[in-house]
């Protein structure tokens, strides 16, 4: 059996690669697109696409699939199935090869192939994670568990390299102004939601920063003694003194205190239990003075760092706030004209888009489909937000 999955199909197969040590080696292997057959079978039907084996934990259980075809003639003529003719010679490698007859779009051709059909911050995101080191959950991206420390699946580099030849690629155009504000070495999906709204301009519900460093690594002067050796800030304002780390829900792991102190209560005469409580009091304490040091460190060195958390982003105006206190930093250590940002902080009716816009892009019972610009899709979104203790998964 041989077919080429793209779009939607091949960005769950590529996260169940990321997440998957093996999996991870094969996207390495580059292909160009593989002509479909289902021999031995007769014909394409869900059957036949259910007999598929994967070296990695995936199933196909979302109909129809996205495939690829090189011609019109090959269309696969069943309803479990939804084709994209690629006619036109793609660049080379422009697929990742599975092995046994089976390929994929690579990541360059996914940033492009969805470019339409995403609005403009999902679509940033997404180009976050091909190019950072973390991979969402394949079956449920938003509220399943994300994988971190992985290798970039692409670069920007390799991004622009490969727009650049594949200009006839629908949605191309919408990836080229995607890519703009694109960066390398993006670290989580919370940390990458920021840095698109820092980034995009304002008709995306963005603040038009200006270029980010994501995770640059700040060495401690020598006049910092005891001062770790280096830290790292999520983002830096490029060609400025200003900076965001998003510090989420378990970074002060509160709840264990709670989970321990209550065991302890149903069982003081436990000794173990009052250790646990222990420890764990000693390890929010530990992380918390970290945290100060960090932000000491940092400034001692010139470089301002604003703490984002959770409550920041589920609260209506909250991260809008932030962006207000950075923004007075940017022009008073800086010396940026901060004026056109001020006028978009203004605006009430763009900051409720863009709250609806935020609950939409994080774990919780928000509906996925936004509205932003010139991008409609699926539903409106709830203009009542989810309270933060209804979240499914905390940040």
């Amino acid at each position: 059996m041989q077919i080429t999955f793209n779009k939607m199909t091949a960005l769950s197969l590529l996260r169940t690669l990321r997440a998957n040590a093996q999996g991870c080696r094969a996207l390495a292997i580059r292909t160009n697109i593989v002509a479909p057959d289902p021999f031995p079978r007769k014909r394409w039907s869900k059957k036949a696409f259910q007999s598929i084996k994967f070296d990695v934990p995936f199933e196909l259980d979302s109909y129809p699939v996205d495939v690829a075809v090189p011609n019109a003639s090959m269309r696969l003529e069943s309803r479990s199935a939804s084709n994209t003719t690629y006619s036109a010679a793609l660049p080379e490698g422009a697929f990742v090869s599975l092995g046994n007859g089976l390929a994929l779009s690579g990541p360059e051709l996914l940033f492009a192939e969805l470019a339409g059909s995403m609005n403009p911050v999902e679509h940033l995101m997404l180009g976050h994670e091909l190019c950072g080191s973390f991979s969402r959950d394949a079956k449920d991206p938003y509220n399943g568990p994300i994988t971190y420390g992985v290798k970039p699946a692409t670069s920007t580099e390799r991004i622009g390299a490969f727009i650049d030849q594949a200009s006839y690629v629908h949605g191309i155009a919408h990836a080229r102004e995607s890519l703009r504000f694109l960066n390398d070495n993006a670290w989580s999906p919370t940390e990458s939601l920021i840095a698109a709204l820092l980034r995009l301009p304002i008709d995306s519900l963005g603040f038009d920063i200006g270029d980010l460093v994501l995770n640059p690594r700040e060495h401690a002067t020598a006049q910092l003694p005891g001062a770790k050796g280096s830290r790292v800030p999520d983002s830096v304002i490029a060609e400025s003194t200003v900076g965001v780390n998003y510090d989420g829900f378990y970074h002060l792991n509160l709840h264990s205190v709670v989970t321990n102190a209550i065991e302890m209560g149903a069982h003081p005469e436990v000794s173990r239990a009052q250790a646990a409580l222990n420890r764990a009091v000693r390890d929010v304490r530990e992380k918390a003075v970290d945290d100060i040091r960090r932000n000491r460190e940092l400034a001692a060195g010139g470089l301002f760092v604003f703490p984002v958390v959770k409550e920041d982003l589920y609260t209506p105006g909250g991260f809008d706030q932030v962006v207000e206190q950075l923004l007075n930093a940017l022009e008073t250590f800086s010396g940026r004209n901060v004026n056109e940002q001020r006028k978009i902080l203004r605006k009430k009716a763009l900051s409720r888009e863009r709250h609806r816009a935020i609950l939409s892009l994080l774990p919780g019972k928000s509906e996925r489909s936004i509205q932003i610009g010139r991008f409609i899709y699926g539903n409106e979104v709830s203009t009542e937000p989810p309270r933060i203790d209804e979240c499914w998964i905390e940040l």
